[in-house]
């Protein structure tokens, strides 16, 4: 009889250690999978996931959201995989915001996209990170897909993107971007700065900046900018379109405004660019791999088809339009968020480039703990001492 009851104290103590270590669940969901994933329909739910959820969950946008507070989305990592089912956040109006969000590294599951299918608008002006993007500041690893930002982002510092500031590892593909975008150096309409392995190749595809876009690097002497990236060391750039309008910057190019590894020129490739004299702006006779200038919307005249052309008769409208060169940056660049950026990338001829590979700012802000599940667990806590009291006056009884 005593062994019938310590194998059933067993059985109940493994059973309850089971449903102990399920995840967390929030709107009747654990996170595991796309069937599974954690919804959210509001800035509540957002804040929620992103204090408890543990890292690799699955989240599904089910609804537009207007925020109206810094999210801690924009303050931490994220870790996991969204779909935005083209529903929009907007943070216009939001102080303070490096981007919507401040890191994306994902752990597994390279198959599925970080982020996909999801619009953002918003309003960046702040100085107090080292670099600054529309929806991600820093992505150190994953797939950004199919996504847009519209908006606008003034600063004087370094490295800004309309979707992503700085890239460690990853690919953007399939994404839209629109709007005004001023900054100190290394600016594109898409990636501030491309800072890759030359094992693992950050890339560039399919992507659009739209006509009315307008980019200007603040910065004097030595300043990047790009219709697509700013600065690029080792990566991939094709199957993209930039209609921006550039000016300020020394170097100016309608795909990418420096290159810094000569040997990667061939991974330019199959681009279109409009309102810049070439497709590279450090570079002169060398256009990478089929790169057209094109005529900007608007503009009249026929396309340019000619590859990997420095046409300087076509329509190039730097410092026109709603540039944004107006000299009204009143931030200054007190970079006081303990940042730590090197600014050597050992590149050729720019030393703008923030060439920080490792970004591990707030790296303990990431407050995804997935222990944090309920205490009750289905009456287990309070059974199994129930359970153990009974066994043990069991044994005592029968020694007696």
């Amino acid at each position: 009889m005593i062994k019938k009851l310590f194998a059933a104290l067993l059985a109940v103590t493994l059973l309850c250690g089971t449903a102990g270590a399920t995840s967390y669940i929030y709107n009747g969901k654990d996170g595991l999978d796309w069937d599974n994933a954690y919804i959210i329909n509001s800035f509540e739910d957002m804040e929620a996931l992103a204090q408890y959820a543990g890292d690799g969950k699955f989240y599904k946008l089910n609804a537009d959201i207007t925020l109206t507070a810094k999210p801690r989305w924009a303050s931490s990592r994220f870790n996991g995989y969204l779909d935005g089912q083209n529903h929009t956040i907007d943070y216009t109006g939001v102080s303070d915001m490096p981007a919507l969000f401040y890191e994306v590294s994902v752990p597994a599951h390279a198959e599925n996209p970080a982020i996909q299918k999801l619009k953002v608008k918003g309003t960046v002006a702040t100085t107090s990170y080292s670099y600054l993007g529309g929806i991600i500041r820093y992505l150190g690893s994953g797939i950004i897909d199919s996504c847009t930002f519209t908006g606008s982002i003034r600063t004087t510092i370094d490295n800004v993107g309309g979707i992503v500031g700085y890239i460690s590892q990853g690919t953007i593909k399939n994404c839209t971007v629109s709007g005004t975008f001023r900054a100190s150096s290394n600016i594109g309409g898409i990636i501030g700065n491309m800072y890759s392995s030359s094992s693992a190749l950050s890339a560039i595809e399919n992507c659009t900046v739209l006509s009315g876009t307008s980019i200007a690097a603040s910065g004097g002497s030595n300043t990047l900018a790009g219709g697509i990236a700013g600065y690029m060391l080792r990566g991939k750039i094709s199957g993209c379109t930039s209609y921006a309008a550039l000016s300020d910057a020394q170097y100016k190019g309608g795909v990418l405004g420096f290159i810094g590894d000569g040997n990667q020129i061939n991974n330019i490739a199959d681009n279109k660019y409009a309102n810049a004299d070439k497709p590279i702006g450090n570079r002169e006779g060398e256009s990478g791999v089929n790169n057209t200038k094109i005529t900007a919307p608007g503009t009249g005249g026929n396309n340019n088809s000619n590859n990997n052309t420095d046409d300087s008769t076509g329509t190039d409208s730097n410092n026109t339009g709603n540039d944004t060169a107006d000299g009204n940056d009143s931030t200054n660049d007190s970079t006081g968020s303990g940042d730590t950026t090197n600014t050597n990338n050992g590149t050729d001829g720019s030393n703008n480039n923030d060439g920080s590979t490792g970004d591990n700012d707030n790296d303990n802000d990431n407050e995804t703990d997935s222990s944090s599940s309920d205490s009750d667990d289905s009456g287990c806590n309070s059974g199994i001492p129930a359970l153990m009291l009974a066994c043990a006056g069991l044994l005592k009884f029968r020694k007696r």
